[in-house]
C-alpha cells in the first residue's frame, strides 16, 4: 500500500507493532518499504552466486574466434576441423552429466606417427616442468599397421598434475 502522506503510514506501523492487524482472518506483517538501492543490497545478500561445478568456462579455453587474424591465417581444412570440434563441444555441454576436467586436455590433429611416449615428452617440455600424469593416444581397434599396433585416430589426451600447468 502506498500512502499519500507519511503520518497515516507511521500510525499503522506503530499500531501493528502493539497488536496484530488482521485481514480476512489472517495476521498481516507490516513493515516499512525500502528504497530501490536498499532492496538491491538486501537481494544481493540472499542470492548465492552460481558455482560452475562442471568447469564449463574451460571449454572455451584456447578457442580461436572466427574474426581473428589467427583464424583467417589457417588453412580452410583446419578451419573446418576447428568449427566441427567446436560444434561437437557445444552439443556435449548441453548434457548436464558432462563436465570439463581442470587437469586433462584433449589434443586433436596429431600426426598418425606420434605415440604415447612422444606425446608425454612434447607436453612435458611445453609445460615448463609440469608433471604429465598421463598421455594417451586414441587408437582404432579395427585398423592395425604392419607391426600389429592399432592405428592412431589422430587425437589423444594429456593429464597434468596441476591445473595451472594444464593452462600453460
Amino acid at each position: 500500500v502506498k500512502f499519500s502522506e507519511n503520518e497515516p503510514a507511521l500510525t499503522i506501523l506503530e499500531t501493528s507493532s502493539k497488536r496484530p492487524v488482521s485481514f480476512l482472518g489472517r495476521d498481516l506483517i507490516i513493515s516499512p518499504a525500502v528504497t530501490r538501492e536498499e532492496a538491491k543490497v538486501l537481494g544481493d545478500k540472499g542470492v548465492k552466486k552460481r558455482e560452475d561445478k562442471r568447469n564449463i568456462y574451460l571449454s572455451r579455453e584456447g578457442v580461436i574466434e572466427n574474426n581473428t587474424e589467427a583464424y583467417t591465417s589457417m588453412t580452410a581444412g583446419d578451419r573446418v576441423k576447428r568449427d566441427k570440434l567446436l560444434a561437437e563441444s557445444a552439443v556435449k555441454m548441453r548434457n548436464p552429466n558432462y563436465f570439463v576436467s581442470k587437469t586433462r586436455l584433449t589434443v586433436h590433429n596429431l600426426p598418425l606417427t606420434v605415440d604415447d611416449k612422444e606425446l608425454r615428452k612434447i607436453f612435458g617440455r611445453a609445460s615448463k616442468g609440469g608433471k604429465v600424469v598421463q598421455a594417451k593416444i586414441i587408437r582404432s581397434a579395427d585398423r592395425v599397421d604392419t607391426q600389429g599396433v592399432a592405428r592412431s585416430k589422430g587425437f589423444g589426451f594429456i593429464e597434468f598434475a596441476e591445473h595451472d600447468k594444464a593452462l600453460e
